[in-house]
């Protein structure tokens, strides 16, 4: 696999950023733990930067059949340290000066690049099966405290199930944001998501998924529905396999 080697100088780049344009902590008390997140503002009046995450990937991802694949092993002690500064950048955004979609944006890419984190860990690579668990049942990859945001310790699990879950199941294109770093979900971004793209990028990733070799396959009469769906399919369709099946053939081009 054949990798940029400009990181350095994206890690300098991006450093500065981090520490010129980080704003203050921004907390509020509250007596249930995530209300505090389910509050947008109508225009967002903070500016988050995404570039890095192009960046990123494009030094440590291969594009593969529209999919792209992250080089784990690659990731070096540079590239451990942008995310480490990344993921300090992005704890102190002040989420509730964001707007809905903005929101949306933070909290997918703020969720994945904490899964590019928990992943250059060799120990969660090795066992990857029993780091993720399952969604009713977590593995210590998902559960552990990864990150404080206004205040609050969340993890991987926290963010996916109870803010953006909870939040934004009402477009189901959600689950296409949520990188998983197996075959059975789509691959890790090529860029940020954005206030302005987030929608139509979670489309495209879904067309784009759904439609390839590990997406939905069809044979004759029956259909094979891609892992992403059983994950997800309770909290985003309510386990309901026609709803499932409307939102697989808006995006499938295959006959069914």
């Amino acid at each position: 696999m054949k990798l940029q080697t400009s990181f350095k100088a994206l890690l300098l780049a991006a450093g500065a950023t981090l520490l010129m344009s980080a704003p203050a902590g921004y907390a509020e008390d509250d007596a249930q733990p995530y209300a505090q997140f389910a509050v947008s503002a109508e225009v967002s009046s903070y500016n988050v930067s995404y570039r890095q995450i192009g960046q990123f990937s494009q030094a440590f991802g291969q594009e593969e059949r529209g999919r792209t694949k992250i080089a784990y092993a690659a990731i070096n002690q540079q590239g451990q340290n942008f995310l480490k500064q990344y993921k300090n950048y992005l704890s102190r955004v002040p989420v509730a000066s964001l707007s809905r979609d903005a929101q949306l944006a933070y909290w997918l890419n703020t969720r994945n690049m904490l899964i590019m984190d928990a992943m250059t860990d060799s120990r969660s690579r090795r066992n990857m099966k029993k780091a993720r668990g399952t969604f009713a049942a977590p593995g210590t990859m998902w559960t552990e405290k990864r990150i404080t945001i206004d205040g609050t310790e969340l993890s991987i699990q926290d963010i996916e199930k109870d803010i953006i879950l909870a939040n934004f199941s009402d477009n189901p294109n959600v689950i296409f944001g949520l990188y998983q770093g197996t075959s059975g979900g789509p691959g890790f971004p090529a860029k940020g998501f954005s206030a302005t793209n987030v929608n139509a990028e979670l489309e495209a990733i879904g067309k784009t998924f759904v439609n390839s070799r590990n997406g939905l396959k069809v044979r004759k009469t029956k259909a094979q529905i891609p892992a992403i769906y059983d994950w997800y399919g309770e909290a985003v369709f309510n386990g309901d396999q026609d709803t499932i099946k409307t939102h697989l053939t808006g995006l499938s081009s295959a006959k069914t």
